[in-house]
């Protein structure tokens, strides 16, 4: 371009020829600014891109950098391998802080919210028990397990949790106040949950019951008895065998 300035001074060229190099030069500026940016992004230090700059040859050797602090957990590179551009090298993570996902059912998803806290055993550890918040719950149901993805953040800092180990998330829900009679209380016959209801003074009746999963020692009940109901705690399983008995004699 400064040479196209002397030349129409001299009026050897015209004004058009200056225009077009003068063109040239700002995309050859533009395109020199990205390829310095993207060597950036891969990790090239300064003085080689000003290296290449100037001299036009790059360094033999040079780093590759990664963009976060962790540990190297994969290598998929070799010595004397040739490495295409877009090709993954190193897989590199932050295990100092984890997240264990699992899959929440879905009749549980909506008393499931971020932040609440969870209690999370992994056998791998033994008897020890971590402790996380949820960070994520997802928004559909996946049709094969019928549950929601629930991602947990766990500290990590003694690296005890390994990626891929199997864990069991405990959530503890808000509370509900509902009906509930204890666990010790419930007789299983035919297959089926019974209580025994108090009809008279030493009268009971073997009553059918729907019940919730046990909690705390109580199983809530969902139909089948209504509240104020007397039932017989201690003793149930011997009163049933009695009932038994007596049916057959």
């Amino acid at each position: 371009m400064e040479r196209a300035r002397q030349l129409i001074q001299a009026d050897v060229i015209g004004s058009a020829e200056l225009q077009r190099r003068e063109s040239e030069l700002s995309i050859a500026r533009a395109e020199l600014r990205a390829a310095g940016d993207q060597l950036q992004l891969m990790g090239l230090p300064a003085g080689a891109i000003e290296q290449l700059r100037s001299q036009g040859t790059l360094a033999a050797k040079t780093a590759v950098v990664s963009t976060l602090s962790g540990v190297v957990i994969e290598r998929q590179v070799s010595r004397g391998q040739v490495a295409q551009p877009g090709d993954p090298l190193f897989t590199v993570a932050d295990l100092g802080n984890v997240w264990v996902v699992g899959g929440l059912p879905e009749q549980a998803a909506r008393s499931v919210q971020p932040g609440q806290a969870v209690e999370i055993e992994v056998p791998a550890l033994g008897a020890q028990r971590l402790q996380g918040k949820i960070v994520y719950v997802g928004d559909t149901v996946s049709p094969e397990t019928r549950t929601v993805t629930i991602r947990t953040q766990v500290d990590n800092a003694r690296r005890d949790l390994k990626p891929q180990m199997l864990a069991t998330m405990r959530i503890a829900a808000a509370p509900q106040q509902v009906l509930a009679v204890p666990a010790a209380a419930v007789v299983r016959e035919n297959d089926r949950d019974h209580v025994f209801v108090r009809q008279a003074e030493g009268r009971y009746r073997l009553t059918p019951v729907e019940l919730g999963p046990a909690s705390a020692a109580l199983r809530p009940v969902l139909k089948g008895l209504p509240e104020g109901s007397e039932v017989v705690v201690e003793g149930a399983f011997h009163l049933n065998n009695e009932r038994k008995r007596a049916e057959l004699e």
